[in-house]
């Protein structure tokens, strides 16, 4: 971090701790600066993909990622949510606020990562967790068929049935890539987010709303939790309804009176605050960053520890861990990757062993955030 843009190529690695106290500096330096007089400029605003210039929507994304750093902390001591429901407070609210990248979609250069254009998931497969949170096998989800399922995920036309793959073993039945084949037709708009311009997101209003449930029901107010709960649903019910519109053939719209009847549905959205837990809280985020929040969504599965993770009695999350894992494991899940080659096994190696970077199991070890 503090050696990152010195004209050398050996670095210093700075520890966790530090790094997420500097994110946390940066967003007040950023915060600071959004807010003068003379921003925007109008020659920066052209430009702006996301906000057209917009230095209040900028701040409410520089609040969002505030809020993502102090929610990461929940093994500390020095853990407070009251910090957290502030910047959610100051981030994002409607999808008005949302940060997305467009894409013309017309070439392989303009084309969504995940468009058929692209050609990149052919391969790619949606997990059986996954289905098991849309077609109610999961205990988070128990005995519901969310009809989010239609428009997010690829259902075989045979049977109807929401599968997906365990990883190492496969699946029982058709598992079709995220476009809804199996093979790879150019003239195919693909469906969802996986289409070539369809935007691609970087932060939501939902994902926030999302934070704000479980900082505020680990506060202890469980009414205000499922109120954000519910928004977080409400929100992103129609953020999946957006992308219905981009291609309706393929990515089913869920209509006002569906949408009423999800969000009454107790199998869903609780009516009671006493009935709503961190597993439901955390599986529906899950669901919502489907996708495109890779990284705030392996953040969450590492805080709660993958499948052993406990809150109020029960697992957070009840999905299997791979059968088959790399042999340097010893058994165990990842926790972090491994760095590039060149960059630092080959010219870092020295400033790589002083954090374990070269034990075997390096990419087995514990991040900071998940100690207490």
């Amino acid at each position: 971090m503090t050696e990152a843009f010195k004209d050398q190529t050996s670095f210093a690695f700075d520890s966790q701790d530090k790094v997420y106290e500097y994110v946390r500096l940066m967003c007040d330096s950023a915060l600071f600066f959004l807010s003068q007089p003379s921003v925007p400029d109008p020659r920066l605003a052209a430009a702006d993909q996301f906000f057209g210039g917009n230095a209040l929507r900028w701040r409410k994304l520089v609040w969002g990622v505030r809020a993502r750093n102090l929610n990461h902390l929940t093994a500390k001591s020095s853990y407070n949510p009251d910090l957290v429901i502030a910047a959610c407070d100051s981030s994002m609210t409607t999808a008005a606020d949302n940060a997305s990248v467009p894409y013309d979609g017309t070439v392989t250069g303009n084309t969504n990562f995940y468009g058929v254009l692209r050609d990149n998931l052919r391969g790619l497969r949606n997990s059986a967790f996954m289905a098991s949170l849309l077609n109610g096998t999961n205990p988070a989800t128990l005995g519901y068929r969310d009809p989010r399922s239609a428009s997010m995920l690829p259902i075989a036309s045979t049977d109807s049935i929401i599968r997906g793959a365990e990883p190492g073993v496969g699946a029982a039945g058709t598992v079709l890539n995220p476009w809804g084949t199996t093979t790879v037709l150019p003239t195919h708009q693909g469906r969802y987010i996986f289409a070539n311009t369809a935007r691609f997101p970087i932060m939501t209003s939902f994902e926030i709303a999302f934070i704000r449930a479980e900082a505020q029901y680990r506060k202890g107010n469980k009414t205000v939790a499922l109120a954000d709960y519910k928004r977080a649903i409400d929100q992103h019910i129609d953020f999946v309804n957006g992308y219905a519109q981009l291609n309706p053939a393929t990515t089913p719209t869920i209509t006002s009176a569906t949408k009423t009847a999800m969000l009454a549905d107790i199998r869903l959205v609780p009516v009671s605050a006493d009935s709503l837990n961190i597993r439901k809280i955390m599986n529906q985020k899950y669901i919502a960053n489907f996708g495109w929040n890779h990284v705030e969504t392996w953040t969450d599965l590492r805080r709660y520890r993958y499948n052993a993770g406990i809150f109020d009695g029960r697992n957070v999350y009840t999905l299997t861990i791979p059968i088959i894992l790399f042999n340097e494991n010893a058994g165990r899940v990842a926790y972090r990757l491994r760095p590039r080659f060149n960059s630092e096994y080959v010219w870092n190696r020295e400033s790589l062993a002083k954090i374990g970077g070269l034990d075997n199991d390096y990419h087995c070890k514990e991040m900071w955030f998940m100690q207490p």
